[in-house]
């Protein structure tokens, strides 16, 4: 019997599959209400309140403030302490809101 012999030349890759997360720390996309002189106080919208407190826009930067509220009519506060005429607050200011922190505003 005979014997044969074969020689073989094989090529292969090998591909590994790898999710990669990737976190881009964007500032958060905010709304933006300016607070309007009315007797004791501002008023501003009541969707700017969160748990006692208000988020105020500097130079598109974010700071939280502690605030004495009232209601004033349907969907608007009287702020009496914390947030002065003229200055803009955070409409529905979102959880990763940072004291301090960048944001964007909407346009």
């Amino acid at each position: 019997m005979r014997r044969l012999r074969l020689t073989f030349t094989l090529s292969f890759a090998l591909v590994f599959a790898a999710a990669v997360a990737v976190h881009v720390a964007m500032p958060p996309l905010v709304g933006m209400a300016i607070a309007m002189p009315a007797g004791d106080g501002v008023t501003v919208p009541s969707s700017a309140l969160r748990g006692g407190h208000i988020w105020v826009v500097e130079k598109e930067t974010a700071y939280q403030r502690a605030v004495k509220t009232a209601p004033r009519a349907p969907g608007q506060l009287l702020v009496s302490e914390g947030v002065a005429p003229g200055e803009a607050v955070v409409i529905d200011p979102p959880a990763r809101l940072v004291n301090g922190g960048p944001l964007r505003l909407t346009p």
